[in-house]
């Protein structure tokens, strides 16, 4: 399961890809392993968005013509005609720290007896 890919998809802004095609895409990612590639039957894809089988066959059609899918010539494991797709959506970096030179010093608010008022 790819958090961040799923994530991206899920803020990703176009107007070029209809509800169900980003839904259908949406569920790939969840599924996407390390490397960005995501393979699921069709029939677990119907299951899953509530589409029928021409609505997602198609919608892998759009995804895979306008550049958000892509064939990587492998199959799922155990099966030989799943085809494992290579989503192409970058990740927003999460995390990100500017290098800035840190001018203040630390500065310790803790009571010099703190602790020991109780002994």
């Amino acid at each position: 399961m790819s958090v961040l890919l799923t994530k991206a998809c899920s803020e990703l802004e176009t107007k070029d890809l209809k509800p169900i095609e980003k839904f259908i895409l949406t569920t790939l990612c969840f599924k996407a392993n390390i490397n960005n590639e995501a393979y699921c039957c069709i029939d677990k894809l119907v299951i899953a968005t509530g589409a029928c089988k021409t609505t997602i066959e198609s919608a892998l059609k759009v995804l895979r013509d306008k550049k958000y899918l892509s064939y990587t010539g492998k199959t799922a494991p155990k099966s030989k005609r799943i085809p494992v797709y290579k989503i192409d959506l970058i990740p927003p970096k999460i995390g990100v720290i500017k290098n800035t030179p840190n001018t203040q010093k630390p500065v310790n608010n803790t009571p010099k007896n703190w602790g020991t008022d109780r002994l």
